[in-house]
């Protein structure tokens, strides 16, 4: 069976006739290779998921931000002589996510080796990293605009309160008055 085949493929592709054939099917398969690159991708490129990362890892930033600035507001008002105040929090970095880690030393020869893996969990929305340890944006400074901010005793309260919220220096505090 196989022999006839090949025995006819070979007498067809003689001659003119089997040049024809062979660059038809040539071009198909170039025409068919181009037509490829109009088809979507199911894959992302790596360029969109790390934009997408870090505007989320943005976002995410800006909303922790802005949660601390309203509980901060709302601890200092309550200090004697404050009054009303607006706080504005400044982070360097989003939150910081330590993963368990399985850890393996081979001894082989007199070397050692050790090799480390992500524990990996998965459920029905895929697999994921299990978090030992999540650390918060690291603050880099703090504002406080307050109406009693013009009374050094007030700065002092306002400093304290906001230094042992946040653990951060006195020199990455600014307390000014506000302008009504």
């Amino acid at each position: 069976m196989w022999k006839t085949f090949l025995k006819q493929l070979r007498h067809n592709l003689r001659g003119e006739r089997g040049v024809r054939l062979v660059v038809i099917i040539g071009v198909a398969g170039l025409g068919l290779i181009l037509l490829s690159g109009f088809f979507p991708n199911d894959k992302a490129e790596p360029e969109e998921s790390i934009a997408q990362a870090q505007e989320d890892t943005s976002a995410i930033l800006a909303q922790y931000c802005n949660e601390m600035e309203h509980q901060l507001s709302d601890v200092l008002m309550q200090i004697d002589g404050v009054g009303n105040c607006q706080v504005m929090v400044r982070a360097d970095a989003g939150a910081q996510y330590i993963y368990v880690q399985n850890q393996e030393i081979d001894t082989q020869d007199m070397h050692t080796q050790e090799k480390q893996d992500v524990v990996l969990l998965s459920d029905s929305d895929g697999e994921y990293a299990l978090t030992q340890q999540v650390m918060e944006p690291q603050i880099s400074g703090v504002i406080v605009v307050c109406e009693g901010a013009s009374s050094n005793i007030v700065k002092e309260h306002v400093t304290n309160a906001v230094q042992a919220l946040l653990g951060i220096s006195a020199n990455r505090i600014c307390i000014v008055p506000s302008a009504s």
